[in-house]
């Protein structure tokens, strides 16, 4: 071969090929220790992000974290969802791979002649350029396949991060309940302990008896028990939420506190959503949807490749006499052993198991809803009911604490009404958080049920 061809034909291959580049893995150190938490960039991310659900906030953790604060931060920092945003390379790469068409083949023949006859011979050379005409019939529906899966992929990252972030808004309004009803059990628990130490003073001087005291220790260690559920519950809330947020080293999860106006307001009766707009809004679905549409379109490049696979080329060539031959050939598969019927059968049986699966997250999503309705309705009937009993009692425990004082009243006998006005307010914020929580689950089920002004495309970037 001529080296001017030469040049022409391997230097463009050698420039489109790709070159390696190593990423090692990090090291002990870095696993152990991880970077601290840059606010700066985070700050800057929280700006700007793009998601269909999720709307970008001012980062300021001065005033402790806010559920959404929790969310957004989810979603930047949650160490599976970094890895799961790479699957839109690898789905934008196999985009890429369906619009290529398959490369001709060129074939290069050169014998040289093994023979005795004194006659002059010569090297006999011959070349033929091939090119599957299948791969040019087929490339409009692999590339619609693959536009369908690079969608898919997208809807789901967006999808699992909105998961992600409605469970770190959870665990943000559940740890503020949490901390608000362990500040009412640390009140009266050092309440307790103060009568206990009145009742042994008491019991010194003659004036209260033992069974008394052990009265009063036994009430005491009840609130103990219940301060110590509520701090088991609260550490175990803030481990989840600090592994959605990968455990960053430098990041403190002050939670802000319930507001003011959230404790002990008119519950107002919310209405139902509508669940056509709900699933409407629901990213899992529309991903399902993108899944099954490129099924749809592999079910018809299944059936197009039932069609014999034809190729055609050119030849050129010279024997030994050097006559130079040119001429053309058609290559056509015979589909006599495999006529492609298995490969659409298969195609159309995934297609109606997506069918499936996609009517089946539907009637979940819809009784996901319906559920989380109808407890958020109960509550909202049974938090007035035990609001309205709390203002009598406190006025009652209010007359008994001066009577008390005064030593009218025996220490235990207001106890006995301390304690129930303590239950009626644990029950309230144990209530309101039951709320807080559902209607952040209907949130999560139902995009935009509980805030406005969602719209579709893309995932955090």
């Amino acid at each position: 071969m001529p080296r001017p061809l030469f040049g022409l034909i391997v230097v463009p291959l050698l420039a489109a090929c790709a070159t390696y580049h190593a990423a090692p893995l990090p090291g002990r150190d870095a696993l152990a220790y991880p970077a601290p938490l840059d606010l700066p960039r985070l700050r800057v991310a929280a700006a700007e992000l793009h998601h269909p659900l999720l709307a970008p906030i001012t980062l300021d953790l001065a005033h402790g974290l806010d559920p959404d604060q929790a969310a957004v931060l989810a979603v930047l920092l949650n160490p599976q969802l970094r890895a799961e945003r790479d699957a839109h390379g690898e789905a934008e790469a196999q985009l890429v791979v369906a619009g290529l068409l398959r490369n001709p083949d060129f074939t290069f023949e050169a014998t040289h002649p093994a023979s005795g006859d004194p006659a002059p011979l010569v090297n006999t050379l011959a070349a033929s350029l091939a090119f599957d005409l299948q791969s040019l019939r087929t490339r409009g529906t692999k590339r619609a396949a693959a536009q369908a899966e690079l969608a898919q992929v997208d809807l789901g990252i967006a999808w699992h991060e909105w998961v992600v972030a409605q469970d770190a808004r959870l665990l943000t309004v559940r740890l503020a309940w949490l901390q608000r009803r362990l500040d009412i059990v640390r009140t009266e628990l050092a309440f307790q302990e103060e009568t206990e130490k009145f009742l042994e003073r008491a019991v010194a001087a003659g004036d209260a008896t033992l069974p008394q005291l052990g009265v009063q220790r036994a009430s005491r260690e009840t609130v103990r028990r219940e301060a110590n559920g509520l701090e088991q519950a609260q550490t175990e809330s803030e481990n989840i939420l600090l592994a959605l947020l990968g455990r960053p080293a430098g990041l403190r999860l002050d939670v802000a506190p319930v507001p003011a106006a959230a404790a002990g307001a008119p519950v107002a009766q919310a209405a139902a959503p509508d669940m056509a707009a709900c699933l409407d809004r629901r990213l899992d679905l529309d991903a399902l949807r993108r899944g099954y549409e490129a099924q749809e379109a592999r079910l018809r490049l299944a059936v197009l490749e039932q069609f014999p696979a034809l190729t055609i080329g050119i030849s050129r060539q010279r024997n030994e006499s050097s006559v130079r031959f040119l001429g053309g050939f058609v290559s056509l598969a015979l589909p006599i052993f495999d006529s492609g019927r298995a490969g659409v059968a298969l195609t159309d049986a995934t297609r109606t198991r997506l069918r499936h699966e996609f009517d089946s997250r539907a009637a979940a999503a819809r009784d996901e809803i319906e559920g989380t309705g109808a407890m958020i309705a109960l509550l909202e009937r049974q938090i007035p009911t035990v609001r309205a009993s709390l203002a009598p009692l406190a006025s009652i425990e209010e007359r008994e604490r001066a009577a008390a004082t005064r030593g009218d009243v025996d220490r235990l006998s207001y106890q006995t009404v301390r304690s129930s006005l303590l239950d009626q307010r644990l029950q309230d914020a144990a209530l309101s958080q039951a709320l807080a929580e559902a209607r952040v689950a209907l949130d999560a089920a139902c995009p935009g049920a509980v805030r406005a002004g969602v719209t579709k495309g893309g995932s955090a970037q």
